[in-house]
């Protein structure tokens, strides 16, 4: 059986030191990069150079060359999010070095945030099943003010994980990628969320503040940087005891199950 932080995800830190390069890769794997300390790195996906800001979302669709360097003085750290249990369950695990070492830069700087950014237009031409149709960085300032008009407005936030938000694909609005999914999460002060279960797993990284989520019968406790699991059909809940707002990223796997009928989700009062 594959190893993972759930059974079909995982869910890492890395650290880039200063000065401090990753070489050109890609794998089968899908990746995701939610930066939660530090801003100047770069990465590059698919020929387009993106500056990493903390609270920032990138993405690396499966089999797509992507590269990291970090040329500040100070160390960036992300969470990683992978579905490489999954693939590694499916025995289609590839992973190749790039043949020059590096790849080069083709693309102009926010070339897919500029051509995605349009009012719900996209070129001609363009499936929205091709891999140009995925917007490579969400940025934090504007996932934060979503976030926040969300979380104003009375009445609106889900009874059983509180404001949260699917990053999801402009183009054809499905899930961030075809097999892994991400949401931003805010508790309010002192907000306490009713209990559910569902069949999809995930991975947590608490991005700010703090707070508890009772799963089964364990409570767990947790802080700004910390990370847990949620197992899947495991009932849970949010608690934010405290008078600052909570705000947790997240992954699932809920884009695996729901194309063939086998998400669920049951409440308890």
């Amino acid at each position: 059986m594959p190893s993972g932080t759930t059974h079909t995800l995982n869910g890492c830190l890395q650290i880039l030191c200063s000065g401090e390069s990753a070489p050109t890769h890609r794998h089968s794997a899908s990746a995701i990069r939610f930066i939660i300390k530090g801003n100047g790195a770069c990465t590059v996906v698919d020929g387009e150079k993106i500056p990493m800001k903390e609270g920032d979302l990138i993405l690396t669709p499966t089999m797509m060359w992507h590269e990291h360097s970090n040329e500040t003085s100070e160390p960036v750290i992300w969470f990683d999010g992978l579905d490489a249990p999954f693939v590694d369950l499916l025995n289609l695990s590839f992973f190749d070095p790039y043949p020059d070492g590096k790849q080069p830069i083709t693309k102009p700087d926010s070339y897919t945030t500029k051509r995605l950014t349009m009012a719900g237009l996209r070129p001609a031409g363009s499936r929205p099943e091709a891999n140009f149709g995925l917007p490579f960085i969400y940025r934090w300032e504007e996932t934060y003010q979503a976030l926040t008009r969300l979380a104003a407005l009375e009445g609106e936030g889900d009874p059983y994980d509180g404001v949260v938000l699917d990053y999801v694909n402009p183009i054809n609005g499905g899930p961030t990628l075809p097999s892994l999914g991400c949401q931003i999460q805010l508790l309010r002060p002192g907000e306490n969320t009713r209990v559910h279960r569902h069949t999809s797993s995930a991975v947590y990284h608490v991005f700010r503040g703090s707070g508890y989520s009772m799963v089964n019968d364990e409570r767990i406790e947790w802080t700004q940087g910390d990370t847990f699991a949620l197992p899947p059909w495991a009932w849970h809940r949010f608690g934010n005891p405290t008078s600052k707002e909570a705000i947790l990223f997240s992954i699932n796997d809920k884009p695996i199950l729901e194309p063939h009928g086998l998400y669920r989700e049951e409440t308890k009062e």
